[in-house]
């Protein structure tokens, strides 16, 4: 398993998250990395392990990478690369999700990080975004249906929202994740 950041941007700084700590406010970071470059990290990792599952998410966030289209087919030229994006599902550009789901040699798996079931819960943990961040996962889920999966962090700021984000999303797909909180060795 490999975990490559391909943007530095955020459009979240996320009240549990320590990448505010280590690089600043994520929403004004700039770069990206260069679809060539992901291209020849793909192939070094395919010939050091043939079964690799590679995640572009880290800490930026994928969606605002300017050529996600151009990632996802460069690990379809890696057959032994399995690709996951994980997204906030906010900042993405209108029309890449289909253009993907036209050209992809193979389906990336998709995580939709929300975290709350409801507005007002997203806002505190998140910041603004609810609304675009479940359409996102709605349209991945009609795009990429066996692959999408909806997820939240469990944590004290989040309890009581948690059960209907289970029971809502676990209405529409079986694809639920609920990750254990991760306090980054107290940062």
């Amino acid at each position: 398993f490999f975990t490559v950041q391909v943007a530095a941007a955020c459009p979240q700084a996320c009240a549990f998250c320590p990448y505010p700590v280590v690089a600043g406010d994520p929403r004004n970071l700039r770069g990206e990395m260069p679809v060539e470059r992901f291209d020849e990290l793909l192939g070094r990792i395919e010939a050091f392990a043939r079964d690799a599952h590679v995640a572009i998410s880290l800490w930026g966030e994928p969606a605002l990478h300017g050529d996600v289209a151009g990632l996802v087919r460069a690990a379809g030229r890696h057959p032994g690369i399995s690709l996951l994006v994980e997204t906030s599902g906010v900042g993405g550009r209108p029309g890449v999700l289909e253009r993907i789901a036209a050209d992809a040699a193979s389906a990336p798996t998709w995580i939709v990080s929300l975290d709350a079931a409801t507005a007002p819960v997203y806002e505190r943990l998140r910041g603004a975004g609810f609304a675009e961040a479940a359409a996102t996962a709605e349209e991945l889920l009609r795009l990429f249906p066996a692959t999408t999966h909806v997820q939240a962090v469990r944590m004290r700021e989040n309890e009581d929202d948690l059960e209907a984000f289970w029971r809502d999303w676990k209405a529409r797909t079986g694809r639920v994740i609920v990750q254990k909180y991760d306090d980054f060795a107290g940062t």
